[in-house]
């Protein structure tokens, strides 16, 4: 897990202007959202704030995937491409990743739900354009070949699930503690001091969309790339054997 990380870093520097693009056109404005729902709500609950924080990740997370596969696989990526790819699969990504993550969100279920049960939904969905009746077989396909990695769910528990609860309420309790005695994000000071909290989740949730999608390709290639090799073999083998015939 630790050499996915350090890859990813070496992946998004070696695209700096693209990402930094998308850190000014993506995670920004999200990051405003937020900031602006925690201030017109007016929150003075951790579980509101938790369920925005989690809701706004797919904001980040989904166009920097989308990115990060066009820019491993496309030899000139472009951000016009990513923004077309997204809004055709405003459908699935609705029917199969928001509302599902919005279900969990309601009773802070959603990073267990996300990491045990549905871990490479957003790559299955984006990635490989399956939401029909082959979405749930093929997410049990994928879940299966995490499992059977020495120590891959643990980690992948432990690294993922960990920063997506940990640094949401991080945030919550560090402005809380600053400011309020009773825990309250009402006041301007705890306002302020919330958004850069909120522009560092959201961007190490960035960071973490990239370090999955190499962890998936790393499993793909490990568990898939013999079996894609046998099926290109067969198909070889036949057209010898008709052209024999």
């Amino acid at each position: 897990m630790g050499e996915v990380l350090d890859l990813a870093i070496v992946f998004i520097k070696s695209d700096a202007v693209a990402y930094g693009k998308l850190f000014l056109l993506v995670i920004v404005p999200a990051s405003v959202l937020v900031y602006w729902l925690v201030n017109v709500v007016a929150l003075d609950s951790l579980y509101f704030y938790i369920i925005i924080m989690v809701l706004a990740t797919p904001m980040v997370r989904y166009p920097i995937l989308l990115y990060a596969s066009s820019a491993m696989f496309d030899s000139q990526p472009s951000l016009k491409n990513m923004t077309v790819d997204w809004l055709g699969l405003q459908q699935p990504i609705i029917t199969r990743l928001l509302l599902p993550r919005l279900l969990g969100a309601v009773f802070i279920l959603a990073p267990l739900f996300e990491i045990w049960w549905r871990y490479f939904a957003e790559e299955i969905v984006l990635l490989e354009r399956v939401s029909g009746k082959q979405f749930g077989p093929r997410l049990r396909n994928l879940q299966s070949k995490l499992s059977s990695e020495a120590g891959g769910l643990f980690f992948a528990h432990l690294v993922f699930g960990s920063v997506m609860v940990g640094s949401a309420y991080l945030t919550w309790l560090v402005a809380a503690m600053l400011f309020e005695s009773h825990f309250r994000l009402v006041t301007p000071e705890t306002i302020h001091i919330t958004f850069p909290f909120i522009l560092l989740y959201l961007t190490v949730q960035a960071f973490l969309a990239v370090s999955k999608f190499l962890y998936y390709l790393n499993l793909r290639t490990v568990h898939e790339g013999w079996e894609l090799f046998l099926e290109v073999r067969k198909c070889r083998t036949h057209e010898t054997v008709r052209g024999l015939l």
